[in-house]
């Protein structure tokens, strides 16, 4: 594909500058544009039309405002709305991220079954996940594939059009149909994380925190706001559904160096049916202690072999069935489930 800056003409070239007066991140742009058009292109009308709507989808933009009268205005679809968990309160007009994510959620959810219903106790969840697995724990790839066994999907997203301020996830019930999103860049080592990400929108699901057709999401970055309304409801699911209410901070014993931490981690975790990367973490959120257990993370004898992004989007590609959508629907997901 050719660059903008060589194939744009001057209807792209401006549709461009009014992007990246919004912060659209020029990479990305460039990943939107498709491999057919060039500047020769701008004197077909109907293939200027059909960028348009091509950018509208895939970017969350007003297909109007865009059409008839060159205007980018990030835009809910019809139907969809956001608010944020820290404060329940709704977000419009949406950020173009929010909006870019109300498209994926729906081209996601168009390729699946209506999600089934969810355990309400933690512990139950925790036993259905261990009866599916052949792992002696609930791990990244047994809570994945759970979620997925029940029509709920799993993507991991860090390619968006404007820079990130960190959120972990959000979790979208679209049509009857849940589309979990994490946004949070995860290394191979520390897929424990990504298990407690997941298994805490579970909990927002299995309470139900969230409304159909509208996203909840959670923004660790507000961490006066963690305490209030539901977040503290569901970081206890979550911790229920990865140890089956078996953990105990005497876990470590008096072991304080990384190689010591990872191998108690194990024999604990080996004894007890937890994740070792759990404990670590859990002791790392506990007690403020990020040196060592975060440095044990990388001792544990079986780790991930690629970040939890791949491996959570290569289970993604073997549910997601994108016969019943459109080219460009299939090409928003292609791109959208590939690292940044």
């Amino acid at each position: 594909m050719n660059t903008i800056s060589t194939s744009a003409g001057p209807i792209l070239s401006a549709l461009m500058q009014q992007l990246k007066k919004q912060k659209y991140r020029p990479e990305f742009l460039e990943s939107v544009v498709p491999s057919w058009w060039t500047a020769d292109v701008e004197s077909d009308s109907g293939a200027v039309a059909h960028l348009k709507l091509i950018l509208a989808r895939t970017l969350g933009l007003d297909t109007k405002a865009l059409l008839k009268a060159n205007k980018v205005l990030p835009v809910t679809p019809s139907g969809m709305q956001f608010k944020r968990s820290v404060d329940l309160q709704k977000s419009a007009p949406p950020s173009p991220n929010l909006a870019y994510y109300s498209r994926l959620v729906k081209a996601v959810a168009s390729c699946m079954e209506p999600s089934l219903t969810l355990p309400t106790d933690p512990h139950k969840m925790h036993e259905e996940i261990l009866s599916e697995s052949d792992e002696g724990f609930v791990s990244l790839n047994g809570i994945v594939n759970y979620c997925w066994q029940r029509n709920i999907a799993v993507i991991h997203v860090d390619n968006v059009p404007v820079g990130k301020k960190g959120f972990d996830a959000l979790v979208y019930p679209y049509d009857g149909r849940y589309v979990i999103i994490l946004a949070r860049k995860i290394g191979y080592e520390a897929a424990a994380r990504a298990s407690f990400i997941i298994a805490h929108e579970l909990g927002h699901i299995a309470m139900g925190h969230v409304e159909q057709n509208c996203a909840l999401i959670d923004d660790p970055a507000n961490r006066s706001d963690r305490k209030k309304e539901y977040e503290p409801a569901a970081d206890a699911f979550a911790s229920a559904v990865l140890s089956g209410g078996r953990y105990s901070k005497k876990w470590r014993g008096r072991a304080l160096r990384p190689d010591l931490l990872a191998q108690r981690a194990e024999e604990y975790g080996s004894e007890f049916g937890i994740d070792p990367g759990h404990l670590l973490l859990r002791y790392a959120w506990e007690d403020d202690a990020n040196g060592s257990p975060q440095k044990a993370l990388f001792l544990l004898s079986e780790t991930l072999d690629c970040d939890v992004h791949a491996y959570v989007n290569d289970i993604a590609r073997k549910h997601i069935q994108t016969d019943p959508i459109s080219k460009d629907a299939r090409a928003l997901l292609d791109r959208s489930l590939k690292a940044a």
